[in-house]
């Protein structure tokens, strides 16, 4: 039986705010709420390039501009996908 104490959070990285806009990764994590333990963890990074061209997803240019002023950390989640 699965645990009430047991979680789970998404983080989406996106090139926009609306519901068309490029989405550049998903990341999850199960973790139990009381503890901290992490039960498990995933990570996917989307093509950018083929939702533009296949979906006609959108990049906000206030986005961008969001984006160009965080730190190299940051930065890497954008650097590392697929173009």
């Amino acid at each position: 039986m699965p645990s009430q104490d047991n979680h789970i959070q998404i983080d989406i990285e996106a090139l926009g705010v609306g519901r068309d806009c490029v989405v550049v990764s998903v990341g999850a994590v199960k973790f139990n709420l009381n503890t901290g333990d992490i039960l498990d963890e995933r990570y996917w990074e989307l093509d950018m390039h083929e939702q533009q061209t296949k979906l006609k997803r959108t990049i906000d240019a206030h986005t961008i501009t969001w984006w160009s002023n965080q730190t190299a950390d940051t930065l890497k989640a954008l650097q590392s996908n697929k173009r």
